[in-house]
């Protein structure tokens, strides 16, 4: 897979709070061979619980970056969607 990327582009990264939880989040831009380019992130919730491991959760979210599209809208929905578990 990582032969099929031309570029990427680190958006942000950082520390934020994801539901009530502490978490960290990396968003870059990928532009591959074949089109479309896409936007990504990557999201580790902290949870608290300790019965998975160190209480960690990741979310990857993945979106197409095509002409007429808004993909971080759509990623700010499923952000905004996490819930931190009790």
């Amino acid at each position: 897979m990582h032969s099929d990327i031309v570029a990427t582009d680190e958006l942000r990264h950082g520390a934020l709070t994801v539901g009530g939880c502490p978490a960290y989040l990396t968003e870059w831009h990928v532009t591959w061979i074949k089109p479309p380019s896409t936007l990504e992130e990557r999201i580790v919730v902290k949870t608290g619980s300790t019965q998975a491991g160190p209480g960690l959760e990741s979310v990857f979210i993945r979106f197409a970056d095509t002409p007429g599209s808004h993909p971080q809208v759509s990623i700010n929905g499923v952000v905004s969607s996490i819930q931190c578990p009790a």
